[in-house]
């Protein structure tokens, strides 16, 4: 043949070999149950000898298009027996033949560190004048997962609408890149109450043409219960998913075990085929803003990862989200990324309430994220949830957004702020899915489920080991922009208490109103106004003695002093704090007072940094929330 004629047989070769070695690829279990026993019947391993494949162009073709749509296999080894009849064994010392076109990108691989337990395979493309031979070669990395049978594994394109054997190309803004997929994982016919409109086709038709795009539905106190239901079940996937993340973990096995749990309580996950997502969970790694499709990557000790759960249960969808740290390596700039946005969304959650205005949580994220040295991502936001995935209202996280509408009581909704390390802005993969950041940076997020109430707000998706007690009596707008109490306070023995989830055996006989029972080891905040400070011993007696034992140093003299440290002045008001320290971890009673004769010219409850109201009264106003922690006992 002629020069052109060859150079084309070449190209058309190496296109054969590669794409066989993208077929073998795509099955994790390759290696495990089909090359292991080659390796076993010759003596060797695959640390010490390579699959090697040798015949024709047209070979090479034929076994790629057999091994791949062979949907007739009942199992992987059946799938490629017509490879295996094929491939041979060969020592690493005698591969490649040097007189082998490619041989020094077969050498290159062979000298190069493989992961522990993979496979080399050399593929050798003999061409047409009998001579020549053209040879690549791919690794073959085992995957041992419960479900890694399942196959083909591919990677994603156009919003999970198509799919590729090999890798995209793109021009990535960070050291990450794209793993394989798995494919679409079932769900029993148990979960058939939950299943959306979307599950086949993937398009959620009934959320597009809701009335709730227009206007944020308000909850009745039915609905509201089934939302509480919901968001408990996803904080019980979300601890389950971060029992898994470790460095060697796939965010793959991630996405197994979050599937399993939400089905194994009759749920439906939600992202499943939302829109045509191919997985069950957001796996957001390091420089991942959000919507991370999980593939067979392993996380790295040194990674970041954000994990985003939503099940749907009883018709309503329970949506959170947190940042894990993988390893003990994780740099300490990564670290201040992820606590930065933490404290955003904490802040974002002490802004809510009834009257509060949507458009300010933007403000208070971005100040916050801004003095941390980091940027807010403008391109998402958080979210009306309920009935459906995605509704009003909108809720922009970053500062002189336009977002419209006051918190009503009943509005049920997401914050979920996304700070970059470095530009705010990102960019999109061609998943379709993935958004990254512009320069390569991480990004970090967290989010929660609220629900406003009559007093404030509800945090529905709180951690039960963490658990933080819900804002009380969030602040309303007055006209001159300045925040005023919600209501008149009362004097008395009176506290008002808003807790999401545990269990308290002895609910303390000081408070006026029940309140949800709180877990061992978490965190209770009791805010509202109190005639006596005694009422901190009274709660301290009503813990049972078993968690802990506790010293109250909250008199009188004692919060004087705390508070002036804070440059706050205490005026007729009591207030005062104390803690039990059980193992580990800390359960919390903080009391706030608020002074007497006072009540309509306060900072509002759950309010920090907020302006003081207009009136007589000094706008300075006394900060109530006093914390005084006490030693654990020896």
């Amino acid at each position: 043949p002629s020069q052109a004629e060859l150079q084309k047989e070449i190209q058309g070769a190496e296109r054969a070999a590669r794409q066989l070695a993208l077929v073998v690829a795509a099955w994790p279990r390759f290696v495990p149950a089909v090359a292991a026993p080659l390796f076993a019947a010759k003596g060797a391993t695959p640390a010490d000898a390579a699959l090697v494949l040798r015949g024709a162009t047209k070979l090479m073709q034929t076994l790629a298009l057999i091994c791949h749509n062979n949907s007739k296999a009942s199992s992987i080894e059946e799938r490629f027996k017509p490879l295996v009849q094929r491939l041979t064994v060969a020592p690493l010392a005698e591969v490649p033949d040097p007189a082998w076109a490619g041989a020094d990108e077969v050498r290159e691989a062979v000298a190069a560190a493989r992961p522990e337990g993979s496979a080399l395979l050399v593929v050798a493309v003999e061409l047409s004048d009998g001579e020549t031979v053209q040879a690549s070669c791919e690794v073959l990395r085992p995957l041992d997962l419960p479900d890694a049978d399942r196959g083909p594994w591919m990677y994603c394109l156009q919003d999970g609408r198509s799919w590729a054997l090999g890798p995209p190309g793109f021009a990535w803004t960070g050291d990450l890149r794209p793993g394989r997929v798995s494919p679409r994982r079932t769900v029993p016919a148990s979960c058939a109450p939950n299943v959306p409109d979307y599950a086949e086709n993937g398009i959620p038709e009934a959320e597009q043409s809701s009335e709730h795009q227009r206007t944020p539905p308000v909850l009745t106190p039915a609905e509201a219960a089934k939302a509480r239901r919901v968001a408990k079940l996803g904080r019980e996937i979300l601890d389950a998913a971060h029992r898994a993340v470790r460095p060697g973990v796939t965010t793959e096995e991630i996405d197994r075990v979050v599937h399993e749990a939400t089905v194994a309580a009759g749920a439906y996950p939600a992202p499943l085929n939302y829109r045509s997502f191919p997985k069950s969970v957001c796996t957001s790694v390091n420089e991942v803003v959000c919507h991370g499709i999980p593939d067979d990557r392993p996380l790295r000790d040194g990674d970041i990862v954000n994990v985003d759960v939503t099940a749907i249960l009883d018709g309503f969808y329970g949506d959170l989200n947190e940042t894990f740290l993988v390893g003990d390596r994780v740099p300490k700039e990564a670290k201040e990324l992820v606590k930065c946005a933490h404290d955003c969304l904490e802040k974002a959650i002490a802004l809510c309430g009834p009257g509060a205005r949507y458009r300010d949580v933007g403000d208070v994220v971005a100040a916050h994220a801004k003095r941390c040295g980091f940027a807010v991502d403008r391109t998402y936001c958080g979210h009306g949830i309920g009935e459906f995935f995605h509704h009003a209202p909108s809720i922009p996280h970053y500062a002189g957004n336009k977002a419209k509408g006051l918190m009503k009581p009943g509005h049920c909704f997401t914050i979920e702020p996304m700070i970059n390390m470095g530009s705010w802005r990102d960019r999109l993969w061609p998943d379709g899915w993935t958004s990254v950041t512009a320069d390569g940076k991480p990004s970090a997020q967290f989010e929660h489920m609220l629900l406003i109430t009559e007093t404030g707000v509800e945090v529905l998706t709180a951690a039960a080991a963490h658990l933080a007690a819900a804002v009380v009596g969030g602040g309303r707008r007055g006209r001159a922009g300045r925040d005023i109490a919600p209501r008149r306070c009362r004097t008395g023995p009176q506290a008002r208490v808003a807790v999401t989830r545990g269990t308290w055996n002895h609910p303390p006989p000081a408070l006026a109103r029940p309140f949800e029972q709180v877990r061992r080891h978490a965190r209770l905040v009791v805010r509202g106004g109190l005639a006596r400070h005694r009422v901190a011993l009274r709660l301290l007696r009503a813990v049972p003695r078993s968690r802990g034992e506790a010293e109250t140093v909250s008199d009188r003299k004692g919060v004087s002093a705390h508070a002036s440290r804070r440059s706050v002045r205490p005026r007729s008001g009591r207030a005062g704090a104390a803690s039990l320290a059980g193992g580990t971890r800390t359960v919390e009673l903080e009391i706030a007072g608020r002074q007497r004769g006072t009540a309509r010219h306060h900072r509002a409850p759950g309010r920090p940094g907020a302006s003081t109201s207009a009136g007589s009264r000094s706008r300075r106003a006394l900060d109530e929330r006093l914390r005084l922690l006490t030693a654990p006992a020896r």
